[in-house]
């Protein structure tokens, strides 16, 4: 009933409308007939603005424009310019709006000042949207893919209800055409193709909905009534969805490209008591089959986009990408690969996993039953083959078996430690038998003659709930975050010889080929890319670690005769700068520390920093600490250095903390101690890290307050250890670009250097004595520049300055890891090229070495 009173009372509001309009064309006499003056016409289309009746606002603001030229009297006011403008481009009359719009500023700049500049502002908006609609402008996006908001509009007060009804974005069609699909009009079936050759990233079309709500059942219902009520656009896009409607026939391509293509809006025809537009009795299928029902609290249904087709395939899926929603709910497309011409455009109206009788099953939710390249190839290619016999094989143990393996296993991670160590034995066991499963399909698809990528991402598509089991268990799994190779415990049926970094990265390529050919450059494909960044930068630091921890450093000459073990000939002279302790205070404070480093290349080495008694005060209080005191610092995995030593964070030592942090009071300390013991070392790293302050670790509240963010910017290594000898090892090892140098630690000396910068601690040795340091960064706000850090197992440079040393002496951390590195650089093409495709972000951009690279936060973008 509320429906049917409004539909009426609409009717009477658009019937008194033309009632005036038609009076108020007899000149004067037939406005104060009525009683409708220019002030009170000019009101009704403000007051259309503001409901979002745009065809009715440009009809009655034209028509006041009209009469007004008529009347011969003077000029019209800039706000009724400005509110005739902002009609004419609300309804979709851009070139109009600008011209307009200009009429405006030029009687507002001879009226009022505020006027003027709210005329200006609409203008330029005006010009905008008649770029974006002819392709001739970028849409108005952010970074990171955040929708950026055009420049406000200011307005005076009594201006704003009604300017707000300017558009924010405008639609655009581009190189695409509505085709008949296969035979023709026989079919009764169209498509949307490219009209010619499509570069990837190039904008292929912005739409508008006819309208939106917060979901697709009776609100979006009734929001498409209360359209078609008042938009006469919206009518005519509603009554093509409809597909013919009582003509009995299926519209072509032509007629649907007239109806649903961009054309300004204008009122809709009146509708007789109880009447809907043609097709709207049935509006709630037609929203079953056409809407887009996004995850942000909203549906809605649009015109050109409805015409696009669904596809299971990755190529056809992906010709094409959905830049979520704009401005005023509009949606964006642009090309995700470079496309021929007549080519199909489609949009995965579901997920694409599962096997053809669940896809079909899906599809017929909607209406149809898909016919795409993959369920086509299902259907009629893969019955009978070896390849489905052994994807029947792996599915059915997964069913019957593994997957409840993988159940008990996950619950029992999350149960006591010894309950989860026994579970631990059984996770390699698994993973054998779902590697086992999937290779006797991938064998079965070499067999294939003619099968290239395509069939074979198809056909591990169907065993992908085997690969995902296969990288929880490797993922879940301490063994696989170590840096080198994994010895199985006693009845593992892994080979010891198998790397578990390496099966990672093995099943994180066969899932990117799912994607690949599936769900091309989807929030899944690009979250795999990204592991698979992840899990080769993981494999080539630990190949890079690994040789730089076998090579043979040289030894650089001592600041002192404080050493032992090894033979000054045997030495060679350091290329950074050496200092003894006063003239390197000295020079910080008039330089400051971070000056210094900077023009010694990086790094400085200093002799007796502080004085004596307070270096041996410090290290009684060390060997004096208790076992207790100490915190063992062990690490595994890709996110920090692999280490092991004992840290103190105490303080007992607050002399020589308080002194180290006087090098740079304006960065924030982060000072501990450690103690080496047999086995003790730091794999190759660059220390290059952010950190958040935490409550306890304040120094300035003021200017590092908890909760910052901070970066580490320079390293300081103090040694309090005496006599020591190479021999013990625990060197702190510099790797050059010309080769490695090892430091000896000596008592009361200072290592400072410049973050990033590769080094790593030599492993100690069994029977050596505790090596004793105070260790720790200073940071600030600033992120690391572009290209910084670079790769690790780069080297760093070599002052320019420095002794050169014999080549043939000099190794490089790089040599004999050149397969993982060439992974690595495979993997980061890859990834990036994702992004790319995505969400139009360069590598320069995408930064996915840096601590602050977006691709986190635009795949949680992406996925939700």
């Amino acid at each position: 009933k509320t429906s049917h009173l409004f539909s009426v009372l609409n009717n009477v509001r658009k019937t008194l409308l033309r009632m005036a309009g038609a009076l108020a064309a007899l000149g004067r006499w037939g406005q104060r007939l009525l009683c409708v003056s220019s002030s009170s016409e000019l009101r009704v289309v403000q007051l259309h603005l503001t409901a979002g009746d745009t065809g009715l606002a440009w009809c009655s603001g034209s028509r006041l424009l009209a009469d007004e030229a008529q009347a011969g009297e003077a000029a019209l006011t800039a706000e009724t310019l400005a509110t005739i403008g902002v009609a004419a481009a609300a309804s979709g009359r851009l070139a109009e709006a600008c011209a307009i719009l200009q009429h405006a500023v030029d009687v507002a700049t001879k009226s009022s000042a505020s006027e003027a500049v709210s005329c200006v502002a609409l203008r330029e908006r005006a010009q905008a949207l008649l770029a974006q609609s002819r392709g001739e402008r970028q849409l108005l996006c952010g970074p990171l893919w955040q929708p950026e908001e055009p420049p406000p509009l200011p307005a005076p007060a009594t201006w704003a209800s009604w300017v707000a009804a300017m558009p924010k974005v405008a639609e655009f069609v581009g190189p695409v055409e509505i085709r008949w699909m296969g035979n023709g009009p026989e079919s009764g079936e169209r498509g949307l193709f490219t009209s010619r050759k499509v570069k990837a990233g190039e904008l292929l079309l912005v739409s508008l909905p006819i309208a939106h709500a917060e979901s697709s059942g009776e609100p979006l219902v009734q929001a498409l009534r209360r359209a078609c009520l008042a938009s006469g656009r919206a009518q005519r896009r509603l009554t093509c969805l409809a597909d013919g409607g009582s003509r009995g026939r299926v519209l072509s391509p032509d007629e649907v490209t007239t109806a649903l293509s961009p054309v300004p809006d204008f009122p809709a025809e009146p509708l007789a008591e109880g009447q809907l537009p043609e097709g709207g009795n049935n509006l709630q299928a037609i929203i079953n089959h056409n809407v887009f029902a996004m995850n942000e609290g909203f549906a809605a249904l649009y015109g050109l986009p409805s015409i696009l087709n669904h596809s299971c395939d990755g190529s056809g899926g992906s010709a094409l990408k959905l830049v979520l929603t704009f401005f005023e709910k509009a949606i964006i497309f642009s090309a995700a690969r470079d496309l021929e011409v007549g080519e199909e455009l489609c949009h995965r109206y579901f997920d694409g996993e599962g096997a053809l009788a669940e896809r079909h099953e899906h599809s017929l939710k909607w209406g149809f039953a898909c016919a795409c390249r993959r369920c086509v190839f299902e259907a009629t290619c893969l019955p009978g083959t070896a390849v489905a016999a052994a994807v029947d094989a792996a599915v059915s143990d997964f069913k019957d078996h593994l997957r409840f393996e993988m159940r008990a296993l996950s619950n029992a991670s999350k149960a006591a430690a010894d309950v989860t160590a026994a579970a631990n034995s059984k996770r390699w066991p698994l993973l054998n038998k779902l590697l086992a499963r999937v290779e006797s399909v991938e064998t079965a698809i070499q067999s294939m003659d003619g099968w290239g990528d395509c069939e074979r991402g198809w056909c591990l598509a169907l065993v992908q709930p085997l690969l995902n089991a296969a990288l929880w268990c490797l993922l879940t799994h301490s063994s696989s975050r170590s840096a080198g190779g994994y010895a199985p415990n006693a009845g593992d049926e892994i080979s010891a010889s198998e790397d578990p970094l390496s099966l990672r990265c093995q099943v994180l390529r066969q899932l990117i080929c799912i994607w690949q050919q599936t769900e091309r450059f989807g929030s899944d494909h690009l979250q795999h890319l990204h592991l698979l960044y992840a899990a080769t930068q993981e494999a080539r630091t630990s190949a890079v670690a690994r040789i730089a921890l076998n090579s043979k450093p040289l030894v650089v000459e001592p600041l002192g005769l404080t050493t032992s073990g090894s033979s000054l000939k045997e030495m060679v002279p350091a290329p950074w700068l050496r200092m003894h302790g006063p003239q390197f205070l000295e020079a910080v404070r008039q330089q400051g520390l971070r000056n210094l480093l900077e023009h010694a290349g990086g790094m400085v080495q200093v002799g007796e920093l502080l004085p004596s008694e307070v270096a041996e005060e410090t290290l009684d209080i060390l060997c004096g600490l208790q076992d207790d005191e100490w915190m063992l610092s062990a690490n595994k995995s890709s996110v920090d250095a692999d280490h092991r030593f004992w840290r103190y964070e105490g303080n007992k030592i607050s002399k020589a903390k308080a002194a180290l942090r006087g090098l740079a009071p304006d960065l924030h300390p982060l000072l501990n101690c450690a103690k080496y013991d047999a086995g003790g070392k730091i794999t190759l790293h660059n220390d290059a890290m952010r950190w958040v302050v935490r409550p306890e670790e304040v120094v300035d509240a003021v200017k590092y307050p908890a909760g910052t963010t901070v970066h580490r910017k320079i390293a300081l290594i103090y040694y309090l250890t005496k006599d020591w000898s190479e021999d013990y090892g625990g060197c702190l090892v510099d790797n050059m670009e010309d080769g490695p140098r090892a430091i000896v630690p000596e008592f009361n000396s200072l290592v400072a250097f410049l973050v990033p910068r590769e080094h790593w601690v030599s492993e100690m040795r069994p029977g050596a004595p505790f090596r004793y340091t105070l260790f720790g960064w200073l940071h600030d706000l600033e992120p690391y520049p572009a290209g910084l850090p670079r790769p690790l197992g780069t080297g760093n440079p070599k002052p320019e300055t420095a002794c050169k040393s014999p080549k043939d002496v000099a190794t490089c951390a790089m040599s004999g890891a050149e397969h993982e590195i060439e992974a690595a650089q495979e993997a980061r093409l890859s990834c990036e090229h994702g992004f790319k495709m995505r969400f139009g972000i360069g590598p320069e951009e995408l930064q996915l070495d840096s601590s602050t690279s977006p691709a986190k936060y635009l795949m949680h973008r992406l996925a939700s």
